[in-house]
């Protein structure tokens, strides 16, 4: 058996699925060794760092040179993931004079309406599928054994398209990873599952200028040998949208390979601590408050405000403030709102006020080890420890000048960066709605970052995955999310994490009995949205009040919890999936 597995996020990050092919390969790659490919379109700029080109097999060399007067030029390498996998990226520009012809095929085979599709938006993608279906037919006639092509998402339709257009026997798989519908629908802040009996979708399709990617989409699904998805969620939404219900749910994973939880504990106080330095700098030129009393949650998502449930959460941490108030807590809550939103500047008087601390820190480094020595004879003498036992006199009144540089009157700023909009930004108006203004008063905090974690942002200067492991909680809060990564990603860190029955993968983890066991799922399925809010404000309340140790078990079970959804169980499905296919 010859496995091509086919997706635009080859080698071209875009999306979740990238994620789910680069983490997965490894273990398809043990299963098939060099009978496994992937294939994508070459993207110069994407593609530098992530492929190295190789001389190609003999029986592609042959392939790739009949393909060269249709206009179809095939690079082969590896793609620099765990495993290493063959890789094919495919350079379309050549075989778009056929983009009229393809169009009308296609409307005459499946009835695809892609009359005025945008070329770019629409075309592009098929030009490129159809080209790896051409490549398929190639391999096809030059090996004895059973060929497989699995295709994920619209982009890659074309495959199979042009595979059943030429009647190939090339066997596929279709998997739709949320429905394009679903998603655009979403995106106009509709509630999906709400509407589901409701909608017609090929009027909403044409209402919402996507009724070539519908069709596309639907086409694939009726015409795939194998339909599946990626939860029992998109699966009612799949057979509603497409009018198909998937033959097979293929739920997604995670390579659990890396850092044991021990070593994450460890690390997890290393980078706490470094958010920490980021946070005091952050709010104390304002006030202070007990740092060691603090806990660090974090959203981190696309900017869909109200999809990602967004506008949950700040109701529901407005809600979580009034609470910690009323029980005068010692708590402070920090939640980071890790959402890109084209911030590329930071904030002027953040950058004053990170600058006037590590001048102080300056001050403080050289004493270090006099510190440590004068520290532990006034313990050992029972001496009353205050500044003058353990600085100098000249020091303290160093440090003394340069507070007065640090200190401000006002309150922090919400936003890290200057955004392009932001009067109209959503995030930023409803926090001053929920009056969460960072104010000394509040017990919750919050900090929107809206740039990309690379660990060299100026700011935290973490990467993304250091900085999930430095916090207490991940939320999650989708109302759509047809699997939904960042709880995984959370837990396999060890860090607990909050997701909904409306996101895949919170559904499975009702399905497997594995709720509450380090991540919690909340039942928004059919609730209104005040039900919704109190469910999220009475979860991060019973996280808040956790005792040290309540939270470091939580963390050992999220862990053991994602640890269940790695790719070493779930790659099964998928080769149950080929076997069906293979007369295996």
């Amino acid at each position: 058996m010859y496995l091509f597995e086919i997706s635009w996020e080859v080698c071209n990050k875009v999306g979740g699925i990238n994620t789910v092919l680069s983490s997965k390969s490894r273990y398809v790659c043990n299963e098939l060794k060099k009978k496994y490919f992937l294939v994508g379109p070459y993207v110069k700029d994407k593609a530098r760092g992530e492929f190295v080109q190789h001389s190609a097999p003999e029986f592609l060399k042959e392939i790739f040179e009949r393909l060269k007067p249709l206009g179809i030029f095939c690079r082969f390498g590896k793609w620099l993931v765990p495993g290493e996998p063959n890789t094919i990226l495919i350079e379309y520009e050549g075989f778009s004079y056929r983009n009229d012809e393809l169009k009308k095929m296609y409307w005459e085979e499946f009835g695809i309406d892609s009359l005025g599709s945008a070329y770019h938006d629409y075309d592009i993608p098929m030009i490129w599928s159809s080209a790896a279906g051409a490549l398929l037919r190639e391999v096809e006639k030059s090996v004895d054994e059973r060929v497989i092509a699995h295709c994920h998402e619209w982009l890659s339709a074309g495959t199979i398209l042009y595979l059943r257009s030429i009647e190939s026997s090339v066997k596929t798989v279709f998997t739709t990873h949320a429905t394009m519908l679903g998603r655009a629908l979403t995106g106009e802040s509709r509630e999906l599952y709400n509407e589901l009996d409701k909608i017609n979708p090929e009027e909403e399709a044409r209402k919402i200028g996507v009724v070539a990617k519908h069709h596309t989409e639907k086409a694939a699904a009726m015409h795939s040998d194998i339909f599946s998805t990626v939860s029992e969620i998109t699966a009612i939404e799949a057979e509603k949208i497409l009018g198909k219900k998937p033959d097979l749910i293929l739920p997604n994973g995670i390579d659990e390979s890396g850092k044991s939880v021990e070593e994450l504990l460890i690390q997890h106080k290393l980078f706490r601590d470094r958010i920490r330095h980021f946070i005091t700098y952050f709010f104390f030129p304002y006030y202070s408050f007990d740092i060691e009393e603090s806990l660090i949650f974090y959203i981190a998502a696309r900017y869909e405000f109200k999809g990602k449930g967004m506008d949950l959460l700040i109701d529901a941490l407005s809600d979580l403030n009034r609470k910690l108030a009323e029980d005068k807590s010692e708590k402070t809550i920090i939640v980071l709102f890790l959402v890109p939103a084209g911030g590329t500047v930071i904030r002027e008087t953040i950058v004053e006020n990170k600058e006037a601390f590590n001048d102080i820190v300056e001050s403080i480094q050289p004493e270090k080890s006099d510190i440590i020595n004068r520290l532990t004879r006034a313990i050992i003498s029972k001496r009353r420890i205050c500044e003058n036992a353990l600085l100098p006199k000249d020091v303290i009144s160093d440090i003394r000048k340069k507070l007065h540089y640090f200190k401000k009157t006002g309150t922090p700023e919400l936003v890290t960066h200057y955004l392009p909009n932001e009067q109209s930004d959503a995030i930023l108006n409803k926090l001053k709605s929920c009056d969460l203004v960072n104010s000394e008063s509040s017990k919750v905090k919050v900090v929107f970052y809206p740039t990309y974690l690379t660990g060299t942002d100026g700011l935290i200067n973490l990467n993304y995955s250091e900085t999930i492991i430095g916090c207490h909680l991940g939320i999650f809060p989708s109302i759509y999310e047809p699997w939904g990564y960042t709880p995984v990603e959370s837990a396999i860190r060890s860090v607990p994490a909050i997701t909904t029955d409306l996101a895949g993968f919170g559904n499975f983890l009702i399905n497997e009995k594995l709720e509450g066991e380090g991540i919690f799922v909340l039942r928004y399925f059919g609730k209104s949205y005040q039900d919704r809010v109190k469910q999220l404000a009475d979860s991060l309340y019973h996280f808040a009040s956790l005792n040290r140790q309540k939270r470091i078990d939580y963390k050992i079970k999220a862990r053991n919890t994602a640890a269940k959804v790695s790719w070493k169980e779930l790659v099964k499905n998928y080769f149950r999936a080929y076997e069906m296919l293979s007369g295996g």
